[in-house]
């Protein structure tokens, strides 16, 4: 098994490290995920979506905007299609920690 590996994470370009706190998103923004063998497994999120007071979630990629991976596994590109915050990135086959923004 190849282990996905997360060594940035950008916001319409601009890095946003580990450790900065939730990423709020808005829908059209573009989440980009770079690494190395992120398409093997795929990730998944922790998220809350939409009502502020909505207890915290780990859904698909796909849940919260259109998903792109690079042939070669390198990126994974978000188009964000709704409004709340990311707090982790996980693997989506044993929900393995990749980045957190907390």
């Amino acid at each position: 098994m190849n282990i996905s590996i997360v060594t940035d994470v950008t916001l319409n370009g601009t890095s946003v490290p580990q450790g900065s706190g939730e990423l709020s998103v808005s829908s059209g923004n573009t989440l980009q995920i770079i690494g190395s063998h992120l398409g093997d497994a795929g990730l998944k999120a922790t998220s809350l979506i939409g009502d502020p007071t909505a207890p915290l979630s780990t859904v698909a990629l796909a849940n919260i905007g259109s998903v792109t991976v690079d042939a070669s596994g390198a990126s994974i590109t978000v188009n964000i299609t709704m409004n709340g915050r990311i707090t982790r990135l996980l693997r989506a086959d044993d929900d393995t920690l990749v980045y957190s923004f907390e």
